[in-house]
């Protein structure tokens, strides 16, 4: 019994996949017309369609839109009840119908022309009412529908899908979208944290604490941790609270110190066992850091001496074993990289950034100061 729904499962996948294919082969001067009408026009892309093609012109819609081309879906039945106020002579409209001979969106059609809407179609019949009577005419069309009877639109809105996406990708190529694009308008979530955060935004310009040249390097992790204690809500908690215990500020620094190499020992480690309130998360400004121990070329235990010489406060014992455990493994990655960081001070931004510490940058010099 198991094995006969397996069958069906893989039969509705083959189908589905010898129908892309088939659109993959048909893909000609119709699909470079859409993309070319829609990527010259002033206005906004309407996606149309009547049940299920209307559920994948949403998705076509919102694909779009994400992708730097303003998009909205028109239901043809609720257009001619006052939302055709939203279609304007410069839009390109998008008519999806496996027939191509819907009412509904016939109708549409002639109200569209009427305000000098261009029209691209996407039909499984291109010599329909609808795609002779469309500026362009997508061929969607499947051999069979992945229904044992021929009946439910599976295979034939798998492929309009498709050529949603086609579209969207193309546009966004022709038009030079970029990831500082896709970051504009994806600021919240996973993704808006990877791609949004940028050193320039964040960055100090005045009243900088600025190490000379023959600074320590215990010296540069103790302004690091006074600019903790200063910009950072939760070491500034921490900081209180130690206060209120009656703590000597200079042992407040060295603790704050001592807790920022932790959690930038872990960083340069690659490792997720230590979690701190300060550093959760993974974003893309500490890539850097999290390859540290890969393109800087030197021994993990090496990192953990250097940290341990700043502020004396961790014991090299403290991580070896992990560190011991990752060299292999890192060796191995080192291999397929080239060199990326080449000093340890260049990790250093990268660790205060995802501290929530503003950048430190030399007066004049428009370098981050990287002491």
């Amino acid at each position: 019994m198991s094995e006969a729904i397996i069958d069906r499962g893989r039969r509705v996948v083959r189908l589905e996949r010898e129908a892309i294919g088939a659109l993959e082969e048909r893909l000609g001067d119709e699909f470079a017309r859409a993309v070319e009408l829609i990527a010259r026009s002033r206005g906004r892309v309407i996606v149309c369609g009547v049940g299920k093609s209307g559920l994948i012109g949403r998705k076509i819609a919102a694909t779009l839109t994400s992708t730097g081309t303003p998009a909205a879906f028109l239901h043809p039945v609720d257009s001619v009840h006052g939302d055709l106020g939203i279609v304007g002579a410069d839009d390109v409209a998008i008519l999806i119908s496996k027939s191509g001979e819907s009412d509904e969106l016939l109708a549409l059609l002639a109200h569209l022309k009427g305000f000098g809407v261009r029209t691209i179609a996407i039909t499984g019949v291109p010599t329909s009412a609808l795609g002779t009577n469309s500026d362009v005419a997508l061929d969607a069309g499947v051999r069979e529908e992945a229904c044992p009877h021929d009946l439910a639109p599976t295979t034939s809105t798998t492929a309009a899908l498709v050529l949603g996406d086609a579209l969207a990708v193309a546009l966004l190529q022709e038009k030079g979208f970029q990831r500082e694009d896709f970051a504009r308008i994806h600021p919240g979530g996973a993704l808006g944290r990877k791609l949004v955060v940028r050193v320039e935004e964040i960055m100090l310009r005045q009243q900088l604490p600025v190490l000379s040249e023959t600074s320590t390097m215990r010296e540069a992790i103790m302004m690091i941790a006074d600019n903790l204690i200063e910009h950072n809500d939760h070491f500034r908690i921490l900081a209180a609270g130690w206060e209120l215990e009656g703590k000597d500020p200079r042992d407040i620094r060295v603790r704050v110190a001592g807790r920022f190499c932790r959690i930038a020992y872990q960083m340069v480690a690659g490792g997720a066992t230590y979690r701190h309130p300060s550093g959760r998360g993974h974003d893309y400004v500490l890539r850097k850091l999290m390859q540290f121990g890969i393109e800087h070329g030197i021994e993990l235990r090496e990192v953990m001496k250097i940290l341990e010489a700043a502020t004396g406060q961790l014991p090299d014992v403290a991580h070896g074993e992990e560190a011991e455990a990752l060299q292999g493994e890192i060796d191995e990655l080192r291999k397929k990289r080239g060199s990326g960081v080449r000093t340890l001070a260049e990790i250093l931004p990268a660790v205060l950034v995802k501290l929530g510490v503003k950048l430190i940058q030399s007066e004049g010099s428009g370098e981050v100061d990287r002491t």
